[in-house]
């Protein structure tokens, strides 16, 4: 959420743990309600936060194995930032197929 805030691009995670998926989208939505309830813009944009859409229009978390993600949106992403996944798996060639 903080690279979608911070530039504007659109953002998709994704994890095989339920109670991760279910707090990813409790935090996205929190974040969209604090947004609205902002009195002013200016602060958002002072912090360089694009706050011109909510977070949920440009973010987006799933529930799904890497590898089925990865065959299902072939050439669908330009970039792959990865949190404690990558690093634990054997090969890339499913994430790289992404890009």
């Amino acid at each position: 959420m903080y690279v979608a805030k911070r530039t504007g691009c659109r953002v998709t995670g994704i994890t095989v743990a339920e109670e991760q998926l279910k707090y990813c989208r409790e935090l996205l939505a929190k974040e969209d309600r604090e947004r609205e309830s902002a009195s002013s813009c200016s602060f958002l944009v002072t912090r360089g936060w694009h706050a011109d859409k909510g977070l949920a229009e440009r973010v987006s978390f799933e529930f799904a194995d890497y590898r089925v993600f990865a065959e299902r949106n072939k050439g669908r992403f330009n970039r792959i930032i990865s949190c404690e996944m990558l690093e634990a798996v054997c090969s890339m060639q499913p994430c790289a197929a992404l890009l």
